[in-house]
């Protein structure tokens, strides 16, 4: 099982820029320019989190989201946009369940310590070891709010 944070965005640039960066703060990355790849990625590995940009053009990272979500019900579920609108805002909390909202350019400090906390609870959540399907319905995203608290509004 993979601990790691992967990364989907359509543009490569930014998925080598964030896979640098991240690695360097000590985060295990895995990064893909197709979304359908990363949900092939899923099925075989466990991933902490998942970093999404919306605007793709083959799925949108709502879409994406809500299909790992089924895949991988534990893990934390970012979504970024360089276009936010509330529309979206209200799909990605009421369809898709992404606990986080990035505006890109996403500033990359408080994302490492953001992805630190998250990585936390999320490990925890795994160290508890309930039966799988419990383990899925026991999910507590109270914890992943809460560790996105310090950026505030």
């Amino acid at each position: 099982m993979a601990e790691t944070i992967v990364l989907v965005d359509d543009e490569p640039l930014i998925i080598s820029s964030l896979t640098r960066v991240l690695k360097s703060a000590g985060f295990p990355v895995w990064g893909t320019t197709d979304p359908r790849e990363a949900l092939l990625y899923m099925k075989s590995n466990e991933p902490l989190a998942i970093i999404s940009d919306h605007f793709m053009p083959e799925m949108t990272g709502l879409e994406l989201l809500a299909a790992a979500r089924l895949q991988v019900p534990h893990a934390a579920r970012l979504l970024t946009t360089g276009s936010p609108s509330m529309a979206m805002l209200s799909d990605a909390i009421n369809k898709s369940h992404v606990h986080f909202f990035l505006e890109k350019p996403v500033a990359i400090s408080p994302l490492i310590e953001l992805l630190y906390r998250v990585v936390d609870v999320s490990h925890r959540q795994r160290v508890v070891a309930a039966p799988p399907v419990e383990r899925a319905a026991s999910i507590n995203d109270d914890e992943l709010y809460e560790a996105a608290r310090f950026l505030g509004p």
